[in-house]
């Protein structure tokens, strides 16, 4: 079992007891590295779907960010997936969503 399965396995009971099994939670996480303040970062995820939101403010940056995700697949295959662009100044938020049958995996800020 991968490293990534063995996470979720683990907490997914509290993520999905703090969700009510199916909604939208906000959670702290590590922090990615981007230009956005990541220190300013939380995160949402969804197991249901499976889903990641990453809330930041972003210091002054005309072109924008987004949240990159790793989604593992059953035979262990990573596949990386670009989260929707924040152009605002200020605080924004990207989301990001794996295929179906794959689970959340690593996540990054990426500064265009």
């Amino acid at each position: 079992m991968s490293p990534i399965r063995k996470l979720r396995n683990s907490s997914a009971a509290v993520l999905l007891a703090t969700a009510g099994l199916t909604g939208f939670t906000a959670l702290a996480a590590p922090a990615a590295h981007a230009a956005v303040d990541p220190a300013s970062c939380v995160y949402g995820y969804d197991l249901s779907v499976p889903r990641i939101s990453a809330t930041c403010i972003a210091n002054p940056n005309p072109h924008g960010w987004y949240l990159r995700v790793a989604c593992e697949t059953p035979r262990g295959t990573v596949i990386w997936v670009n989260g929707t662009v924040a152009y605002t100044v200020g605080t924004g938020i990207s989301n990001a969503i794996c295929p179906s049958r794959t689970e959340l995996g690593e996540s990054q800020l990426i500064n265009l």
